[in-house]
This record gives C-alpha cells, structure tokens and sequence, in this order.
C-alpha cells in the first residue's frame, strides 16, 4: 500500500479530528470573550509583534479561517459525499488535504490563543514557530501536491 491509501483508511479519524479541531477556536473566543478587551491585535509584522489593533469583534477572524479552511479543503477531498455516503471516492491527489486539515487547525488554535494573550497583556508578540508555521502554510501545499501528482 502506498501513502495515499494509508491517508484514505485513515480518513474517518482524520475528519472527525479536523472538524473537532476547527471548532476550537470559536469555543476558545467564547470562553475569554466577557473579559477579553475591547482593543486587541488584528495584525502583526513578520517578527510577531502587533503593528495594528482593531476591535474585539475582529478576533471572530480567526476562528472563521479555522472553519472556511475545514470546509473548503473538505469540499475538495468530497467529505460532504463521503459523511452522506460512505462508499464515495475521494478524489485524486486530495489525500494530503486530509493531513492539512488538522495542521491548519492547530495553528488557528495557537494563533487564537496567541491572540487572547497579547490583547490581555500576558504576551508581547506571537511565538517564532507560530510565525514559521503559518508561512510554512503558504508553500507546503502546492509542493505537497506536486510531489503527489508526480
């Protein structure tokens, strides 16, 4: 068996972890939300310190990716059809998606909490790995995916 049909067995405890991951983050808002301040950190330089603060109604930001990002990549890997019946194939080249999903929603669940840090004064700046790991992000799929392709 290759990679890919490791991924594909493993997909039912993929989702369920991804979908309880990409929630997190709302549940962590709503917990700090009656003693979060009005003014937080809505934007950051490439060293992680805020350079722009916003309202409190911009930390929903966050949480929304962690959701958007679940439902676009499972709407590529067709987890709709999947959930709604169990037989349906997974489209090629889709299987690392399903590795993405969690990752993606980790560090949305370290950049909320990184968040709530700052615009509470606990912390300064986001951490160095939250930093690399959010780039990383940007390059990792297309090499992934190309490196599945071929």
């Amino acid at each position: 068996m290759n990679v890919a049909s490791w991924i594909v067995l493993a997909r039912g405890p993929l989702e369920i972890v991804s979908l309880g991951l990409a929630v997190v983050p709302a549940f962590m808002l709503l917990q700090s939300w009656a003693d979060l301040p009005r003014r937080i950190p809505v934007r950051f330089d490439i060293s992680g310190w805020p350079n722009r603060w916003g309202g409190r109604g911009q930390a929903w930001i966050l949480p929304l990716v962690s959701l958007i990002a679940y439902g676009l990549m499972s709407t590529a890997t067709g987890t709709w059809a999947w959930m709604l019946d169990s037989g349906a194939q997974m489209p090629d080249g889709s299987e690392i998606l399903l590795l993405f999903k969690p990752v993606i929603a980790l560090l949305m669940i370290r950049a909320t909490g990184m968040l709530i840090s700052i615009a509470r004064n606990k912390k300064e700046a986001l951490d160095g790995w939250l930093m690399w790991g959010l780039m990383a992000l940007l390059v990792a799929p297309p090499i992934a995916l190309s490196l599945a392709i071929h």
